[in-house]
């Protein structure tokens, strides 16, 4: 955590201070350099930190991740390894980070991912993933913050079989699903920018 604080410190110091935080887990540091740079018009900065459950985020934005630049957006996508926690659990995690990252940086715009697909399936029932998502939708209108979820370009046609292709591991993209998130990340940063 804190060489990303550095990394930011140091764009800043440079003159070109990031413009959106992408905030999350190892979906977000591990993401693929080609898909990245697509991002590039938008300066972003990967403060994502693999491992990190929703706690981590609350306690690393205490640590002072908007001490030195306060980002035009950030985007969030947090919680799936918070797997020991209910969905209502999971949202109300996310609606803390929310809550704080406001507190920090008011200004910031605040771009909420719904968590992606894991596994082989996507189940319509008993799935606390899904259930999570339904959720964090709501939680965003309530909270007037933007949301995206691209479960469904992660699924095959039947809506329920994920696209291993997109996969490294059935859990983290690979360049082909990273290229998916960017086109969405692309058009919902274009509006919000």
């Amino acid at each position: 955590a804190e060489l990303r604080h550095a990394r930011i410190a140091r764009m800043a110091k440079e003159g070109r201070p990031p413009r959106v935080f992408m905030l999350g887990d190892s979906i977000t540091e591990w993401f693929a350099p080609k898909p990245w740079a697509r991002l590039a018009r938008f300066a972003p900065a990967n403060v994502g930190v693999s491992g990190d459950v929703i706690e981590n985020v609350l306690w690393r934005i205490d640590l002072g991740m908007f001490d030195v630049v306060k980002p035009e957006a950030l985007v969030l996508l947090i919680g799936t390894n918070n797997g020991g926690n209910t969905p209502a659990e999971r949202a109300q995690g996310v609606a803390a980070i929310v809550d704080k990252i406001r507190e920090k940086s008011p200004k910031t715009k605040i771009l909420l991912y719904g968590i992606f697909p894991r596994g082989k399936t996507w189940p319509a029932e008993k799935n606390p993933l899904k259930d999570t998502n339904a959720l964090l939708a709501k939680l965003a209108a309530e909270k007037g913050v933007a949301y995206a979820d691209v479960t469904a370009s992660f699924l095959a046609a039947d809506g329920v079989t994920v696209r291993q292709e997109l996969f490294r591991d059935g859990l983290h993209p690979n360049e082909a699903g990273d290229d998916v998130w960017v086109d969405s990340l692309e058009r919902e940063l274009g509006k919000l920018l």
